[in-house]
């Protein structure tokens, strides 16, 4: 960001993540809303519904079974939320999408176009520069306010959801102490030949399930299937 829009503009802030209030207000929602029910639910199925989650053919399972759901709900918690009206800082109430249509509207379309991305920084500077206006330049002049003032790491610090018990309790529990790189490469299919294909057919019918019972019986119905598959192709194996 500072590459392309230039130095001390308050691009991007830095400092510590809690200063972003309004990331850590937003990861609150996403848990709430959306992440916390299925990492509960998928607790609840290596409790109770034979998940292993040490076998990498389970968790291939539970990719096949749930992934697609996921997908969905996290489309419909992201329309949803987009619509929700939130109180704004001026006064008054307004929609995260209403807040991106009008701001486009009063302001006009704002970011980096992809192009900037291949241009060096004298023809991305030159390309960006129309869009800046006298609100930019005000945050600008913000931000290269001392630390004390307010500027710097401490621009758009909120300091009074920082004492939210809300927000603190959930960075409390939800953020590790230290973000080291996970390379996550989706599981490996255990089965053979037509038989991926056989447990789509079998588990067609389930696919409009939605209610946690539903599924864990839909996770249960695919294990044991998965399983009997297993079984089969160690008995071929045998007989080869």
């Amino acid at each position: 960001m500072e590459e392309k829009r230039g130095m001390n503009r308050g691009s991007f802030l830095w400092g510590r993540s809690i200063h972003n209030i309004r990331i850590e207000r937003l990861w609150v929602d996403v848990t709430q809303g959306f992440g916390g029910k299925w990492k509960e639910f998928f607790g609840l199925l290596e409790v109770y519904c034979g998940l292993d989650a040490a076998d990498e053919g389970h968790l291939w399972l539970l990719h096949f079974v749930f992934l697609e759901k996921i997908r969905r709900d996290a489309e419909l918690w992201r329309t949803i939320w987009n619509q929700h009206r939130m109180r704004l800082p001026e006064g008054g109430r307004s929609s995260p999408a209403q807040m991106w249509f009008f701001g486009q509207v009063k302001h006009g379309s704002r970011g980096i176009d992809d192009a900037a991305l291949w241009m060096d920084q004298q023809q991305a500077q030159e390309a960006i520069r129309p869009v800046d206006s006298a609100e930019h330049s005000q945050d600008d002049a913000l931000y290269q306010l001392s630390e004390h003032e307010g500027g710097g790491a401490m621009y758009g610090v909120d300091w009074i959801d920082m004492e939210d018990p809300r927000l603190l309790s959930h960075r409390s529990t939800s953020r590790p102490l230290n973000m080291p790189y996970v390379a996550v490469e989706p599981p490996d299919c255990p089965l053979k030949g037509d038989q991926e294909g056989w447990l789509s057919s079998l588990l067609s019918a389930e696919k409009d399930v939605n209610d946690r019972e539903g599924m864990a019986d839909v996770w249960e119905k695919a294990l044991d299937a998965y399983n009997a598959f297993l079984d089969v192709s160690q008995q071929q194996g045998a007989q080869t």
